[in-house]
């Protein structure tokens, strides 16, 4: 709830303050049954499918078997079939298929990474942090909690999509903050996408980190705060890139100041387009923010922020942009960060 609430300020407010809810807008009905399925229940089937897959071994080995594979699509389309939540015809055979080969994808890389015999998905740890704000954080580790082969303790997310939602990164970020605040001994997080491996590890003081999360979205219960699920994090990156030195322009390129490059990431976040929803779709920053546009959203621009705002300030776009994930973007690390900090014992 924490991560979803600082992801939609206007949410925040109307929904869990207010109880006001808005539904989105309706779709016009297809004019033939489709022949692939929306998102969540694509999610549902690559969900089922790797459940069905970790019980049968898959992920020490890192595959299925031709056979295992084989009855799995006849064991998963047959029960889809009776229940008639997947397209008719050749169609449904053709959908379980493409959902598995995502799924292969999934256990390829958790096989390469972590040892299977280590994973204790039965332990469910309860998470109560007592924070400097007043607030306790309550809530249930991840039961895909596992030991690396250095002996380290971090979480692992599956994820839906062929790439990281920041929504999902937060949601990561929050869990490992009040893992490694409570002393589980979490030292990171894992979300596993189809592309790219994401991790982010534990910062130098999680209990800090969680508690001025936590006293942001204290205010954001008092007042709508510019907390957008796309637009906020694509600021903290073109940030966190105009921080890096600058490598030499070749051939005709011009060079793009960054707030110029900033606003460019903003409007490509918040901008709806035929193939990806941006943070304009959304019925509750609609009401709420109504005219808001990230053309002018920048006149702090170059201001840093690192303290929470009073109650009876009002944040800007740009400071609440780096307060929530600035400190998450700067623990995110590679395959080969992670390798190599435990390998030199956390010093990498």
């Amino acid at each position: 709830q924490l991560a979803d609430d600082l992801c939609n300020g206007a949410k925040l407010l109307l929904y869990r303050r207010l109880s006001i809810y808005l539904s989105g807008l309706p779709e016009p009905l297809p004019e033939r049954e489709p022949i692939e399925l929306d998102g969540l229940q694509s999610w549902a089937l690559r969900n089922e499918l790797l459940r069905a897959a970790t019980a049968l071994g898959a992920l020490e080995t890192g595959a299925l078997d031709d056979d295992e594979r084989e009855e799995l699509v006849a064991a998963t389309l047959a029960a889809h079939k009776a229940q008639g939540t997947l397209p008719l015809c050749s169609g449904a055979e053709f959908v379980i298929r493409k959902a598995l080969d995502d799924v292969d994808g999934i256990l390829e890389k958790a096989a390469r990474l972590y040892d299977a015999d280590t994973v204790h998905d039965d332990e469910v740890v309860k998470l109560q942090v007592e924070l400097p704000c007043g607030v306790t954080v309550t809530g249930l580790e991840p039961p895909r909690a596992f030991d690396t082969d250095a002996g380290v303790c971090a979480h692992h997310w599956v994820a839906a999509g062929g790439a990281v939602s920041p929504k999902q990164l937060l949601r990561a970020w929050v869990f490992l903050l009040a893992a490694a605040a409570q002393g589980t001994g979490a030292v990171a997080a894992r979300v596993t996408v189809i592309k790219t491996p994401n991790w982010v590890r534990v910062p130098d003081d999680p209990l800090g980190a969680l508690d001025a999360l936590v006293r942001l979205w204290l205010l954001g219960r008092r007042r709508a705060l510019h907390l957008f699920p796309r637009s906020n994090h694509a600021l903290a990156g073109a940030l966190l890139r105009a921080e890096k030195p600058k490598k030499a322009a070749t051939g005709d390129a011009p060079e793009v100041d960054p707030q110029t490059a900033a606003e460019t990431a903003i409007k490509g976040a918040w901008t709806s387009t035929p193939d990806r929803p941006g943070d304009d779709a959304d019925p509750y920053i609609r009401v709420v923010f109504d005219g808001w546009h990230p053309k002018g959203c920048l006149s702090d621009f170059g201001q840093t922020y690192t303290d929470i705002p009073a109650v009876d300030e009002v944040p800007t776009f740009n400071q609440l942009s780096q307060l929530v994930w600035m400190p998450l973007l700067r623990c995110r690390a590679t395959d080969r960060d992670m390798l190599k900090s435990w390998q030199t014992g956390g010093d990498a």
